[in-house]
């Protein structure tokens, strides 16, 4: 997969002429899931704890922004990521199996 940097606050990639995943999702992602694991652990015993691909798979289907925000792009994709690219998806999975 070639991929090259471009100019952003958040580092967003781009692969074959479009936006891939912004660089930094997966430091905010594990930021945000320790802090709902620690919250959960503290105010009950039986709460779920995540870890980081069924965190994933949460946000992606409770949060209607997630591929937006996922991608840096939200001019172009759907709320819940409805109209992903056969590459997005792609992307979005070799993504995921990589972590």
């Amino acid at each position: 997969m070639t991929m090259t940097k471009i100019d952003a606050p958040h580092e967003v990639m781009i692969h074959r002429g479009m936006k891939a995943i912004r660089k930094d999702a997966i430091k905010i992602l594990l930021k945000n899931m320790n802090y709902v694991n620690k919250r959960n652990q503290s105010e009950e015993k039986n709460c779920r704890t995540y870890n980081i691909h069924t965190y994933i798979k949460h946000k992606s289907m409770a949060n209607p922004n997630f591929f937006r925000w996922l991608f840096d792009d939200y001019d172009n994709i759907n709320l819940y990521g409805t109209n992903l690219t056969n590459a997005q998806k792609e992307v979005f999975k070799a993504w995921i199996k990589d972590l």
